[in-house]
């Protein structure tokens, strides 16, 4: 937001009717049904950016783009701090540009782009990073450790939270707003 000089921050996830996130094992289909996946989609295509973290980018290995519905595509940025993800992922299929925040190094390859930031207060850094870039909105899609960051650090304008009728009975909780 202009006044907080940083980008419009919108986080979305989905819960089980027992406060899950996701499996032990990280799986979390099909928390949602087809209607909100599509309306998902055109939220994406509503915002300047999708972003995620190395957990969601490693075991969804999501596409990040907008498929069921009219629009163009976000920029996608990924937090990995340590520039561990595999080049094989969907995120990296060369369709779109895909910022990947580290902590390591700054490389431009086609249209991945790599930008070193401080460790140190790292979630911060990246939304200084995504205003300077011209960034004015962020949707942020998880997973529950980026999700829960940004909420603590109070680095949200507004959640959408899709609850479901499914029960995990264990695994990831879902972030928590007070």
């Amino acid at each position: 937001m202009m006044n907080l000089n940083r980008p419009f921050i919108l986080l979305k996830w989905a819960q089980t009717n027992d406060g899950y996130i996701a499996r032990s094992n990280y799986d979390s289909r099909w928390i949602s049904n087809s209607n909100s996946r599509q309306l998902v989609h055109k939220w994406r295509s509503e915002e300047d950016a999708i972003l995620i973290g190395y957990n969601t980018a490693k075991y969804d290995n999501p596409s990040l783009n907008v498929r069921n519905w009219a629009g163009s595509d976000p920029v996608k940025v990924i937090l990995d701090p340590r520039n561990e993800l595999d080049d094989e992922l969907n995120i990296f299929n060369g369709l779109g540009k895909t910022v990947i925040l580290n902590t390591l190094t700054d490389e431009v390859k086609g249209d991945v782009i790599k930008i070193r930031l401080e460790s140190k207060g790292f979630i911060s850094n990246a939304m200084d990073y995504l205003y300077s870039e011209s960034i004015g909105s962020v949707l942020v899609e998880g997973g529950a450790k980026t999700l829960t960051e940004l909420i603590a650090l109070g680095l949200w304008d507004e959640a959408k939270i899709f609850n479901s009728e499914k029960k995990f009975e264990e695994g990831i909780k879902a972030p928590s707003i007070k």
